[in-house]
């Protein structure tokens, strides 16, 4: 739609501006929704800068998941040929980033953090749970300017002329990256008004990500790209998608149980000891 625009005489990619403009948005969630709750947003700022390379690296093992044909097809084909060819040639497997890589690689740093330093992890999930739609909210913008994650040939939407995707140009396609920005705006300002109310408190991280699977799994069916990856009938998100509905419900009856439990425990303790005090 509008791959780059022109800044001081400089060409600058409109997804990369969009990507800056979520980090910021980020950023800033980072730091203020803290000190809603009386913590230093400081300390958030410092999780999202360790979250960096686990986040880079999920979303680069996902591409190159996506292209695993590509990569057993270099290999195949490495008979005779050198390492350093054979390494160049599959290096571009890793070359492009996918959001549920990074996700899950941004969690897997937040769960690290709260391990080593000894932190709760429910306080750092409820605020990355809020600040994470937004940041997504905007790449998703930045995907339809850029032209990437293209909708399917629809009768309403947009027509590409300038897509760097030959395949995306000279037909109408359904804005599937701006409905998708819609549904991550208002599941963004839903989460913020939770948090604030404390409502979910502990549980917020769950929320998004059910909330997000499901919005994920709906609209890759108006995806008109095929370069996602495909298992089967669904895409590559879409299995993911339906993994971690799956694995969210999993662990909330798991956590419901154990908080049973515990309360039983506890009044099976307080009837003990009250058992064992004698009469005034």
């Amino acid at each position: 739609m509008l791959p780059t625009i022109v800044i001081f005489g400089k060409s600058i990619g409109t997804y990369s501006l969009a990507t800056m403009a979520g980090l910021l948005l980020l950023v800033a969630c980072l730091y203020r929704l803290p000190r809603m709750r009386g913590y230093d947003g400081a300390d958030e700022i410092m999780v999202g800068i360790w979250c960096i390379v686990p986040t880079v690296v999920g979303a680069s093992l996902l591409f190159a998941f996506t292209n695993a044909g590509y990569i057993v097809d270099v290999l195949g084909h490495a008979a005779g040929r050198s390492f350093t060819d054979v390494i160049a040639d599959i290096v571009p497997a890793f070359s492009g980033l996918v959001f549920y890589g990074g996700l899950l690689g941004c969690l897997v740093g937040i769960v690290l953090w709260c391990r080593v330093h000894h932190e709760p992890l429910a306080r750092h999930m409820d605020v990355w749970a809020v600040g994470v739609p937004a940041f997504h909210c905007c790449g998703r913008v930045g995907c339809f300017l850029g032209g990437c994650c293209y909708g399917i040939e629809s009768p309403f939407g947009f027509t590409y002329t300038l897509d760097p995707i030959a395949t995306a140009n000279g037909v109408c396609r359904f804005p599937v990256q701006l409905l998708e920005a819609a549904l991550e705006l208002i599941l963004f300002l839903v989460l913020v008004r939770l948090y604030r109310t404390r409502r979910l408190e502990g549980h917020l991280m769950f929320a998004y990500l059910m909330s997000y699977a499901v919005v994920r799994f709906l609209d890759e069916f108006l995806r008109g790209d095929a370069y996602r990856g495909f298992f089967g009938p669904l895409s590559t998100s879409q299995w993911i998608s339906l993994a971690i509905l799956s694995g969210c419900i999993v662990l909330l009856m798991c956590d419901r149980r154990q908080g049973r439990d515990r309360g039983i425990r506890q009044a099976q303790d307080g009837t003990l000891d009250g058992a064992r005090r004698p009469e005034a």
